[in-house]
């Protein structure tokens, strides 16, 4: 599969990760099962964020500390 950066604020991304929170923890089984790639892609998207805060704060306490 190809993948693509893309440059999006901040705030869209808080709105697109807010939106596909619902659906993945939507309870209703059709939905979860209508939507499974999407909420794939949600977990994949998740920790994808999580690494990248994770390092940017490793860069800036590295960076503050010199």
């Amino acid at each position: 599969m190809e993948q693509l950066a893309v440059w999006l604020t901040s705030d869209e991304i808080i709105e697109i990760t807010d939106s596909l929170q619902w659906i993945a923890e939507d309870e209703d089984k059709e939905v979860q099962e209508n939507n499974k790639d999407l909420i794939n892609a949600y977990h994949k998207l998740q920790k994808q964020l999580k690494d990248y805060h994770e390092a940017r704060a490793t860069f800036i306490n590295k960076s503050t500390t010199k």
